[in-house]
């Protein structure tokens, strides 16, 4: 059956089995899901602070990087908590086929209007298959999460990818001196001017790497961004990540 990205959203759900009402099977916050829809409302959904990021230019040079890397690896793609699949939605353009999953009913529209082929779902239950897909992408998805709601995304993203397929992880480092500074300016700044804070998780580079393993994953890249700075450092544990690092980015591979 060969299957377009004109397809509706209404009938990408029904293709896959979801019910409207049986989404959302891991109890994600449901007050974040509102947040979001705020943030859309306040920037609308081709602003990347739609999706939580701070800084238009800081969300840019990220992007940049993360379509780079995906770039080095053909197939298909699954976005995992795609939002208005902004940093997507230009490999759709490219030829690439794109898949993309979000709880946020408004953000999924808008990512299927950029041709992604989307689907409203749970990604603690996603409506695919075992190993359907060979590049499977989340971004800044798992710091909303503790530790152990992150290990079983990470186990339910594993199971979704192909064996030789690769995952790749990007989440705030929120360790760094660079990225405290931030957050506490910004917590201020939101204080001061009355406005939601969204809670937010740091996972340690080693941590997701030590939860990987589990899942059959090898590591293969390890990267620290700092946008502000204009810097993609190789060395994820060097002292410059730990000073000027604000997300880190991981590249797994499913063993074989």
């Amino acid at each position: 059956m060969k299957i377009t990205a004109k397809l509706s959203l209404t009938r990408w759900s029904n293709l896959f089995g979801i019910g409207q009402t049986a989404m959302h099977a891991a109890g994600l916050d449901r007050a974040s899901d509102r947040l979001y829809d705020r943030f859309a409302e306040e920037f609308g959904h081709e602003d990347p602070r739609s999706s939580g990021y701070r800084s238009v230019r800081s969300y840019n040079f990220e992007a940049a990087v993360v379509r780079k890397l995906l770039r080095r690896y053909e197939g298909c793609i699954l976005d995992v908590g795609c939002g208005a699949g902004l940093i997507t939605g230009p490999l759709v353009r490219e030829g690439r086929s794109v898949f993309g999953l979000d709880y946020n009913e408004r953000a999924a529209f808008s990512a299927s209007r950029r041709n992604l082929l989307t689907v409203r779902g749970d990604a603690f239950s996603m409506p695919f298959k075992k190993a359907s897909f060979d590049v499977v992408l989340s971004t800044g998805f798992i710091q909303q999460y503790g530790p152990d709601h992150t290990k079983k995304l990470l186990e339910e993203i594993a199971r979704v990818t192909r064996p030789g397929g690769v995952l790749i992880l990007v989440w705030r480092q929120g360790t760094s001196l660079m990225r405290r500074l931030i957050t506490n300016s910004l917590r201020v700044a939101d204080w001061a001017r009355g406005k939601p804070i969204l809670k937010l998780f740091d996972h340690s580079l080693e941590n997701l790497c030590g939860w990987s393993v589990n899942h059959q994953l090898e590591t293969l890249t390890t990267l620290s961004v700092s946008p502000l700075l204009g810097l993609t450092l190789r060395n994820a544990r060097g002292w410059a990540s730990l000073v000027f690092g604000t997300s880190y980015i991981a590249v797994f591979r499913k063993r074989l």
